[in-house]
């Protein structure tokens, strides 16, 4: 009889954790624009109709994004991933259809993240007498068990639409400088990088 009532305990645990990550993706949800799901008729990511005969196990763009975002937020393999999404009843696809997922689906993230950021006015180049803004910056990473930085990833931004338009990798003694980019510093551009802003009222640095 115990051995039944943990049974029955673990079983309302999983409903209970079940719903939190409903709740949590329906808050996910509720930040993207109204028109996401078109954004990815409009890239192509899905034809009109899927022939009965194929079986098509995804048609709706929700279920590969909900799988890409875990995968990329939290860490976790494709197969974990694909592993967790199976047990959640959410879709049972294998760990290379959720890369090849991965593959066609950036330009997608990329004009919704321009819109979830609203950067497509603020820094289009009509705003800026015809210059393309781009962000370059570089970012620190420390593998498993590393003590300090093990790799560095610079990279270049166009912030009209967040589109990468340049992305390297280096060791630990790779420096950040604008000469490492080609395709940063034309004459039509206006590049941002690490910079210091002084307050003169409070005479406070930013």
């Amino acid at each position: 009889m115990p051995y039944e009532l943990r049974i029955d305990d673990n079983l309302e645990m999983e409903k209970q954790n079940t719903s939190i990550e409903e709740l949590n993706w329906q808050m996910v949800i509720a930040q993207l624009p109204s028109c996401w799901k078109e954004m990815a008729q409009a890239h192509k990511l899905f034809p009109r109709q899927f022939p009965s005969y194929m079986g098509t196990k995804i048609t709706d763009i929700e279920t590969p994004m909900r799988l890409v975002l875990h995968h990329a937020g939290t860490g976790a393999s494709l197969k974990v991933t694909t592993a967790m999404a199976a047990a959640a009843g959410i879709v049972d696809i294998s760990h290379v259809g959720l890369h090849k997922w991965m593959v066609k689906i950036g330009g997608y993230l990329a004009d919704l993240c321009g819109h979830l950021a609203h950067d497509n006015a603020r820094f289009s180049a009509a705003q800026w007498a015809g210059y393309e803004v781009v962000a370059v910056d570089a970012t620190a990473l420390t593998c498993p068990g590393a003590e300090g930085t093990t790799a560095r990833v610079h990279y270049a931004i166009r912030l009209a639409d967040l589109h990468p338009l340049e992305l390297q990798v280096t060791d630990q003694r790779g420096g950040e400088t604008y000469r490492r980019f080609e395709e940063v510093g034309h004459r039509k551009q206006i590049c941002i990088g690490d910079r210091v802003m002084r307050d003169q009222i409070s005479n406070n640095y930013k």
